[in-house]
């Protein structure tokens, strides 16, 4: 039991012929852990859980909304898997919220008749859509992996089309949802509390998809940094290089899940342990947001051009300043000797440059 209190006690109803009481709607024998179990700590979590889930929404819904708004984000490709990226994390949020407060502190201030014993469908079902929009979170994050380091390994070779990565994200992710829903549906002694109880060996059916997913990335990651640094070997008298790469290599993190190496273990059911989940798991959203809309470059540019063409005079005074936005998390071939010459460039796609006169210069967007 979560955060249970080794002092405390629970209790039993003997009814009147010598039997335990008998919870009507499960057939089994009740027992009340209410008092084994302080309030205070599992609403501390539902609270944290809340804050993080609305400040995660607040930022992920407006930088949707800017990628949406402007034809020249949303043409990209990278732009339109971001737009899927933090959709995932919204639909997360959205139904993690649902579920704390339809189920997880509906069960925290009633005992016997709590959501969790009656187990309804619904509760059932926002079960298994709260493990969808985690797993295709997952998905979604390996995507974003695969896609960049696509790209800087094989820097000419533009993807023609994203309906594999769409397929990925959003329909395989419904495979082993799926085929856990249904093998906890068809089993007696796992269809119960709205299926929030440990299913034992099944849950690795939701659990290898997710870990593959995060170790995939790490193995993107590595090889990603493995050639920033091979670059910028042969110039190692240019110290700005080195800054730009590892602060462009480094804000990836978000971006491909690394920090949920931190959690991904499970040292028991201990209260630090899940205030540090809740912030890894419900802040990233935020944190990829912030990065890779609010501030980022490339963003920056479209806003102030799109404020300059509706109140010019305001921006009359510095005109050149639209063209000089470049968002610190590029990194371009440190070898190259200007811009304008052709040559296969190493880039992590988060500058200003459109699409096209990035193609022209050798760059890939």
């Amino acid at each position: 039991m979560k955060f249970h209190s080794a002092s405390a006690n629970a209790f039993k109803d003997c009814t009147e012929n010598g039997s335990w009481y008998v919870d009507p709607l499960t057939n089994k024998t009740w027992t009340d852990y209410t008092s084994c179990v302080p309030i205070e700590h599992p609403m501390i979590l539902v609270y944290m859980s809340l804050a993080c889930n609305i400040i995660s929404l607040l930022l992920l819904v407006p930088s949707c909304a800017i990628f949406l708004a402007f034809k020249q984000l949303r043409n990209q490709h990278r732009i339109k898997l971001h737009i899927c990226f933090f959709t995932s994390f919204i639909l997360v949020s959205v139904v993690a919220l649902m579920w704390d407060f339809l189920v997880h502190s509906n069960r925290l201030t009633t005992s016997a008749d709590s959501t969790l014993q009656k187990n309804t469908s619904g509760c059932k079902l926002l079960n298994a859509l709260l493990r969808y929009t985690q797993t295709s979170n997952y998905f979604w994050m390996f995507c974003e992996g695969f896609y960049l380091h696509r790209l800087i390994v094989h820097a000419f070779k533009v993807p023609k089309g994203l309906l594999g990565y769409y397929v990925m994200g959003w329909g395989i992710a419904w495979v082993p949802v799926v085929i856990y829903c249904i093998i906890r549906a068809t089993d007696e002694d796992l269809d119960e509390r709205c299926w929030v109880t440990d299913a034992g060996h099944y849950e690795w059916i939701i659990f290898i998809p997710n870990v593959l997913c995060l170790f995939m990335n790490v193995v993107f990651f590595v090889n990603i940094l493995r050639i920033l640094l091979t670059q910028l070997q042969s110039h190692p008298n240019e110290p700005s290089n080195y800054r730009r790469a590892l602060k462009a290599t480094f804000v990836l993190i978000p971006l491909f899940g690394i920090q949920w190496g931190f959690v991904i273990h499970r040292p028991g059911f201990t209260l630090w342990y899940e205030v540090v989940r809740i912030i890894v798991q419900y802040t990233q959203g935020a944190i990829v947001s912030l990065v890779f809309c609010i501030f980022n470059g490339e963003v920056h540019s479209h806003l102030k051009s799109c404020l300059r063409k509706k109140w010019p005079s305001a921006f009359r005074d510095d005109p050149g300043r639209f063209q000089s936005t470049v968002s610190g998390t590029q990194y371009s071939h440190v070898s190259s000797g200007r811009r304008g010459t052709q040559q296969t460039d190493h880039y992590i796609p988060l500058n200003t440059v459109p699409d096209d006169q990035s193609k022209q210069n050798g760059h890939v967007g």
